[in-house]
């Protein structure tokens, strides 16, 4: 028998609220930058909570705007902090 866990992130910008849904499949990793156990969402799940483009994405993770760690699969995990933080620096 499988569980899964999910849960919903909300946020809200400019009097607008964002969603991420995630099921149980990321769990919560340490993020060097923020020097925590956090959670951490998909590059998908981060251009749709930040609506920009994946290439915005990376280039906030070359600007070390965003947190970033990478499973022993080779996925991309982004840190929401680190996305959160970004957001609220942009209304700013």
């Amino acid at each position: 028998m499988k569980f899964h866990r999910s849960g919903q992130i909300t946020s809200r910008d400019n009097h607008k609220p964002w969603y991420i849904r995630q099921g149980g499949h990321q769990p919560r990793m340490f993020c060097a930058e923020c020097t925590e156990r956090i959670q951490m969402i998909t590059l998908e799940e981060a251009v749709v909570a930040a609506n920009v483009e994946a290439n915005t994405i990376y280039s906030l993770i070359e600007a070390a705007k965003l947190h970033y760690a990478t499973t022993t699969e080779g996925i991309l995990l982004l840190c929401l902090n680190s996305l959160i933080n970004f957001r609220e620096s942009e209304k700013a």
